[in-house]
């Protein structure tokens, strides 16, 4: 099971049973996936749903990834055109059976535009259709051309003892994915023609977003977006200014990381309109580290940070030492901008 833990809401809950806590947690509930323990893809498809690169199925009130789930055209598209933050002004192609009125209609006029996807005729696009693992292979292959990000005239390709059934067109995608590691077969197959799932397409969309290695952020540049996320939060509430921290963790943070604060913002808020009162003092000095970066995907180490939270209610007070802040930071850079999308402390 995917757990979490965040100070905030740890904390509020020791004191629970003086005042009953109002939180929402409505929009968590987004990156939770009921159907993602012990599968083999469990990090990967977390991973692109935590970073609002992958989007689940929502069924009153609770979301699945449907890992092993069959993948469509129209699907592919959208995730190729939101993980690599695409956009243009030109004019993409016309297909019937693409109306404007459906959620597809963006995406694929995207990447149509960009020469990313073509139509399976002139006319048609086939959005629902299943697409195929040469199909996929191809896609994504021209969508990392296209931003220019990966080197694929590095590596070797693989030799797929099924190379005979690729069909034309796909070989120089499927040549180019396979050497630089995007794709791998199933005892030295590829299947080109077997359908592509969910978490056969999640992995190979990270595999090039971890390749990406052009117009890398510097390293203080991305400590910085740790260091002052954490700064800006604490000094709103040394001053218990609650309402005002929104503002910081919209400007720094989005996806699972996003609603996990504001979850725990919003309990604090309940907390002291119930009575309670908060003390935050920093402990020890933090220090940064970069653990690795690609063009869109990075991940910042913060250490010898803590937090001493002092809580009044009624004559009592407890406090309680946070050391849940140092660990792992997770960011995308989207629209220009990097931004938090998770943390460790949490794990699968």
């Amino acid at each position: 099971m995917k757990k979490f833990f965040a100070s905030a809401i740890a904390v509020l809950f020791i004191l629970s049973t003086l005042s009953p806590l109002s939180a929402n947690a409505s929009s968590m509930d987004n990156y939770y996936a009921d159907d993602l323990d012990g599968h083999w893809a469990i990090d990967t498809m977390y991973q692109l749903i935590d970073a609002d690169i992958m989007k689940g199925y929502m069924n009153a009130g609770v979301m699945s990834a449907k890992p092993n789930q069959n993948i469509t055209r129209a699907e592919v598209t959208a995730l190729i055109v939101r993980s690599l933050d695409l956009s243009t002004t030109k004019k993409g192609k016309t297909f019937t059976d693409v109306p404007e009125r459906k959620w597809y209609y963006a995406p694929i006029q995207t990447a149509s535009a960009l020469g990313i996807v073509n139509g399976k005729s002139e006319t048609t696009f086939e959005p629902e259709k299943n697409i195929t693992r040469e199909e996929l292979a191809t896609i994504i292959v021209r969508a990392f051309e296209y931003v220019e990000s990966i080197d694929f005239s590095q590596g070797k390709p693989a030799d797929f003892s099924d190379k005979s059934s690729f069909s034309q067109w796909a070989i120089p995608y499927i040549n180019k994915a396979s050497a630089v590691k995007l794709i791998q077969g199933f005892n030295g197959k590829f299947s080109p023609k077997a359908t592509a799932t969910r978490a056969e397409t999640s992995t190979m969309l990270l595999n090039g977003l971890e390749k990406e290695s052009t117009s890398l952020p510097t390293d203080e540049e991305l400590m910085n977006i740790v260091l002052s996320n954490e700064n800006e939060m604490y000094q709103h509430y040394q001053k218990s200014d609650f309402q005002s921290a929104y503002s910081v963790i919209d400007q720094y943070t989005l996806g699972f990381y996003h609603a996990l604060m504001h979850n725990s913002n919003g309990q604090y808020i309940d907390a002291v309109k119930d009575g309670l009162q908060f003390e935050f003092k920093q402990v020890g000095t933090p220090s940064t580290e970069v653990l690795g970066k690609n063009t869109r995907l990075a991940t910042v180490e913060l250490s010898g940070l803590s937090y001493e939270v002092t809580m009044r209610y009624k004559g009592e007070t407890y406090t309680e030492t946070d050391d849940t802040t140092s660990g792992a930071y997770f960011l995308r850079k989207i629209n220009g901008e990097w931004k938090i999308y998770s943390q460790v402390s949490y794990n699968y």
